[in-house]
């Protein structure tokens, strides 16, 4: 396998974010920069709605695709293995566990969680995105995936937790 990807809170074909066009954006971004000996990961939320009208398009975009299951991720495992190879609900890999929420990472025997669901960068602790999980929450180790932030693209994990990294320092 190639590199590995991350992506999370598509929320295809709805109203989520300013874009107009945000799901042809990221399908577009994601086929010019996922090749096919690549790992995609999925954090969860795929699409507004039904899951059907955008699964041909996810089995025709490149990569080993990933989902982990997010809150309006409704349909049984069955259907998402139309369009992905694997399904779970966490998922680890190379020292980082993939969730749709946040977890501790330590529990998985890792140094880092990559997440979605926030949709926004925490600003420090006092945040109400983070307020939920403030018993375990570390800036240091959880790192939410911020589709907008990222201009609707994969990402490299790697680059990804470099960026996660310096900017937690501003954080705490």
């Amino acid at each position: 396998m190639g590199r590995t990807y991350v992506i999370t809170d598509t929320h295809f074909n709805g109203r989520v974010y300013s874009h107009p066009n945000y799901t042809d954006l990221i399908f577009e971004n994601w086929a010019t920069t996922v090749s096919a000996d690549d790992i995609i990961i999925h954090g969860g939320d795929i699409a507004s709605g039904k899951f059907t009208k955008i699964s041909q398009r996810i089995s025709e975009m490149p990569g080993y695709k990933i989902l982990v299951r997010g809150n309006h991720d409704c349909s049984r495992d069955e259907k998402y293995l139309e369009s992905f190879q694997e399904v779970h609900y966490t998922y680890v890999k190379d020292n980082v566990v993939y969730s749709h929420f946040p977890v501790k990472p330590e529990i998985y025997t890792c140094a880092y969680n990559v997440f979605g669901h926030f949709h926004r960068y925490p600003r420090n602790m006092k945040d109400s995105l983070v307020q939920r999980y403030k018993d375990f929450y570390n800036f240091e180790k959880n790192f939410t995936f911020c589709i907008e932030d990222w201009k609707f693209r994969p990402v490299d994990v790697e680059e990804f937790i470099k960026k996660c990294s310096e900017h937690a320092k501003s954080c705490v």
